[in-house]
């Protein structure tokens, strides 16, 4: 088995602590634009399961961190890592019935839904038809 040096575990456990901040940085700031009623919102089901899974990817990079700092392989508290998939994956049940309310609250409120390239893309809902890009 090849060594893995400390420093390539540092960076990625630094990467994947900060991708995880963004994550949920990025998926909030869709849940408050529709909260906040703003004249664009954006939102979708991966975006707003982000906020979702960035617990359990903060506790990998944390894991990561710990091997690199003692040099051996750190065992996982199976407790810790279970619950936190167990709200990654009531996320994911939540985050898919909520994005079907927010389409059905927005539209009856009179909210426009715009043409999207991709269906991968966040839904985008505006005030006005001609919002639309």
């Amino acid at each position: 088995m090849d060594k893995i040096s400390p420093l390539k575990l540092f960076l990625t456990s630094l990467f994947i602590f900060l991708l995880s901040i963004f994550c949920f940085y990025f998926s909030i700031s869709y849940y408050i634009e529709y909260f906040s009623m703003k004249e664009r919102i954006l939102f979708s089901f991966q975006t707003a399961l982000l906020c979702f899974g960035s617990p359990l990817l903060i506790y990998f990079s944390y894991l990561i961190f710990i091997c690199a700092y003692k040099k051996k392989i750190k065992k996982m508290n199976n407790k810790i890592a279970g619950y936190l998939a167990i709200i990654a994956i009531a996320g994911i049940v939540f985050s898919f019935f909520f994005s079907f309310y927010v389409r059905y609250d927005l539209v009856s409120k009179g909210y426009y839904i715009c043409y999207k390239q991709s269906i991968f893309a966040p839904s985008e809902y505006v005030i006005l038809k001609d919002m639309c890009k």
